[in-house]
């Protein structure tokens, strides 16, 4: 419901539970057609996400190699987060802000890095 309103509106700003939402920044990320952009690229590619990262699908990686002309490596890491921080527990919609700021001064996920070290190296 907070999506299509979003979108039906007009407003750079709006208020939902009291929260001040940038609604012109969101429209414009729903707008955002990043296939386009994808079906340029012509060169190496290394995409990961996590398994816990609720703010980006994983299984839209599988479509990644048909768009792109470039090699493409597609990794999902476990328990791994948006933040790209190692996360074990549940993933919550309503608990994202708390986990994240209670995540910033860890390090980078290890299988993240390990991935990107290897895939440089290649």
């Amino acid at each position: 419901k907070l999506i299509e309103k979003i979108k039906a509106s007009n407003k750079a700003v709006m208020k939902y539970n009291l929260v001040k939402i940038n609604a012109k920044w969101q429209r414009e990320h729903f707008n955002y057609n990043i296939y386009e952009d994808l079906m340029k690229i012509n060169c190496p590619i290394l995409a990961i996400t996590g398994d816990k990262d609720f703010q980006a699908n994983p299984e839209r990686l599988k479509s990644l190699p048909e768009l792109v002309n470039g090699d493409t490596q597609c990794h999902v890491v476990e328990n791994m987060d948006h933040i790209l921080k190692e996360f074990k527990g549940q993933i919550s919609a309503m608990k994202f802000k708390k986990q994240y700021q209670s995540e910033a001064d860890q390090p980078l996920h290890q299988n993240l890095v390990e991935l990107i070290k290897k895939w440089l190296l290649e």
